[in-house]
């Protein structure tokens, strides 16, 4: 069932990923339990609405999600629906994910290897947002799940899962090296 929000948003900016039309006819982003600490989902309602930048951004740019209160998570549906991440004071966007099934496995990867909260909470919290990737990746999947059954480890700053190496490696071999380095503008040069 494709929702008057999701009409509007295609008019707008061209076919959404299959996966996160799925999750806005299914109300996650509205849900708030599916927000953590390295996203707030901006309500599909609202995504349209929300100004990155007074001087506008390329075609196709649709913030989704907010990275600590400050930058945007952002598709990029002119680039086959990769996700950047858009500071608030740069011109330039990280390369975060090949895909938006790619985004959530990357934050996942990055909160187990990092615990924020009390150890419970992060280890619900992967199982939730593992939920999302069941269908379309269930390997992506079952990974994030045995990751928050995991033992939680002393990382030396923090706790975690998982070390920081070997969320970079999987990343390199997931999505290829650029999603380390890589930066692209996002601002409309007009």
């Amino acid at each position: 069932m494709v929702t008057k929000e999701i009409e509007n948003i295609e008019r707008s900016i061209g076919k959404l990923p299959k996966s996160y039309r799925d999750w806005i006819e299914q109300g996650i982003t509205k849900d708030s339990s599916y927000n953590m600490y390295l996203l707030e989902w901006i309500s599909s309602s609202n995504v349209l609405k929300i100004e990155i930048a007074p001087e506008g951004v390329l075609d196709g740019i649709l913030p989704i999600g907010v990275f600590h209160g400050v930058a945007f998570w952002c598709l990029d549906n002119k680039n086959n629906g990769r996700v950047i991440l858009c500071p608030h004071d740069d011109i330039v966007a990280d390369f975060y994910a090949p895909s938006v099934e790619g985004w959530i496995y990357r934050i996942c990867l990055q909160e187990a290897s990092n615990f924020c909260d009390e150890d419970e909470i992060v280890q619900k919290q992967l199982q939730l947002w593992a939920s999302l990737l069941e269908e379309s990746k269930p390997t992506w999947a079952e990974h994030i799940m045995l990751l928050a059954k995991s033992k939680v480890k002393n990382m030396g700053q923090h706790s975690g899962v998982i070390s920081d190496e070997e969320v970079e490696a999987i990343i390199v071999k997931e999505f290829g090296s650029e999603y380390l380095t890589e930066k692209v503008e996002f601002l409309n040069p007009d």
